[in-house]
């Protein structure tokens, strides 16, 4: 069994260290640490916009992008994901995926529903970027292709 909590002195500092699982705190680099108190107060550290600009064939469209952030994490970074378009909210941290889309349907009279047009765009986080894809699709050229924001900040400490 390792040492995960230190309180005191770890190096040249005091303070409060846990490790991850599996990790000694006494030899961990900051990338092997859930939580140090040398770490700077949870902030935004970087915020940007993205643009998802369709490439379109017929009635389908596709999407992929990749956008860095200004330096390399140790551990993929919290990210929070805001879309203006029908209120979406998302809060990632590691290499996990969110998806964002709107389904615009057509109710019959039978109390069913035709979706008549939709869009997903799914973000990935990883330590030093997100990978953006999507798609888009519609059953009549009277919906207009989306256009789609997404507002992103990346945080300084992950939970």
């Amino acid at each position: 069994m390792s040492n995960r909590i230190l309180l005191g002195q770890r190096g040249s500092e005091q303070g409060l260290w846990i490790a991850k699982p599996g990790q000694n705190v006494l030899t961990a680099n900051d990338a092997d640490l859930q939580y140090s108190s040398s770490f700077p107060a949870f902030g935004i550290v970087e915020q940007g916009t993205h643009n998802v600009n369709w490439t379109i064939s017929g009635f389908d469209g596709s999407y992929s992008a990749t956008v860095f952030f200004a330096k390399s994490y140790g551990t993929p970074p919290l990210v929070l994901f805001d879309l203006p378009v029908g209120n979406h909210h998302r809060v990632m941290q590691k290499n996990e995926s969110a998806s964002f889309g709107v389904v615009v349907r057509q109710f019959s009279g039978g109390g069913g529903s035709i979706p008549l047009a939709l869009w997903q765009v799914i973000a990935t986080v990883f330590h030093n970027r997100i990978v953006f894809t999507g798609n888009w699709s519609r059953q009549f050229t009277g919906y207009k292709i989306p256009q789609v924001l997404i507002r992103y900040s990346v945080c300084s400490f992950n939970f």
